[in-house]
């Protein structure tokens, strides 16, 4: 787990732009179910379809997975699906964000998690032919929200 490296990741685009506040402050107390061992696992795999057709899996790539909470559902609805900057999150998040390196397949597993609601989130990019042989580098962000109950298995496939 590299939470140092999860924390700059989802910081990178609000350090390039002007941010805009934040409505929700960070509160330690809706972190604190996520901060104990569970029985729980969420696993997948990520990948996206370019217009060609060609698959592009996140093999190599870093996901990341946080607790689902009032702090976090405002960067998710602001940040993810809104396109907003809202600057770098607090410090204190870096502790509970976790991380892993899909496999030669785009596959990921995150073990022992505590029952709860979870966001997810990873890029991929890739390389195309373009004009006078160049290359040109496309890219997306793959994410989803995840439900685990206590000692079970969750098995989801990311896309856009």
């Amino acid at each position: 787990m590299r939470p140092l490296t999860a924390l700059l990741l989802l910081a990178l685009p609000s350090l390039l732009a002007c941010t805009a506040p934040r409505r929700q402050a960070f509160d330690p107390a809706g972190y604190a179910p996520f901060a104990v061992p569970g029985s729980s696992a969420i696993e997948g795999r990520g990948r996206v379809q370019d217009d060609s057709g060609s698959w592009h899996d996140i093999a190599g790539r870093e996901v990341i997975l946080g607790p689902v909470t009032p702090y976090a559902e405002e960067w998710w609805q602001r940040v993810v699906l809104g396109d907003e900057d809202l600057g770098p999150p607090d410090p204190r998040l870096a502790p509970y964000l976790r991380t892993v390196i899909a496999d030669a397949d785009g596959g990921f597993r995150f073990a022992g998690l505590p029952a709860g609601d979870y966001f997810l989130t990873c890029d991929v990019t890739w390389t195309s032919a373009g004009l006078e042989g160049r290359f040109v580098m496309h890219g997306a962000w793959l994410h989803e929200r995840v439900s685990v109950r206590p000692d079970t298995t969750v098995r989801i496939d990311i896309g856009p």
